[in-house]
């Protein structure tokens, strides 16, 4: 009887290990890639002179820092990651953007604004 409750507790802690070591999949740095307005894919030197060119995310515990080498603003906010789905919140915007998480690809579509943004993982 103590081996099975032994092994139990054993098996809880394995499982209990399991789940806190869970990788955050996004977590770490994501450069832009390229972008897309309508069906016409942007250059870099295009992002470059609208302010997007350089364009980075650093994930980490839930909190997102943006920064756009072009013009050096820096974003901070929060994030929440489902499945393949990530939902990015900015604290000086009202809105979030969502993406698709894809092994080291991070897709953000901003339908609005009819725009597709692609990062790769760093």
């Amino acid at each position: 009887m103590k081996k099975k409750i032994v092994t139990l507790g054993m098996m809880a802690v394995l499982a209990g290990s399991l789940v806190a070591c869970k990788k955050d999949p996004v977590q770490g740095t994501w450069n832009l890639e390229k972008a897309t307005i309508g069906s016409e894919e942007v250059t870099q030197e295009q992002l470059q002179s609208v302010g997007l060119g350089g364009t980075s995310f650093a994930f980490e515990d839930g909190k997102v820092t943006i920064q756009m080498e072009s013009t050096s603003e820096v974003s901070e906010g929060t994030y929440e990651v489902k499945d393949d789905k990530v939902t990015i919140s900015t604290d000086n915007e009202a809105t979030s953007f969502s993406g698709t998480i894809e092994k080291d690809t991070l897709t953000i579509d901003i339908p609005d604004q009819d725009e597709t943004l692609v990062f790769k993982k760093k």
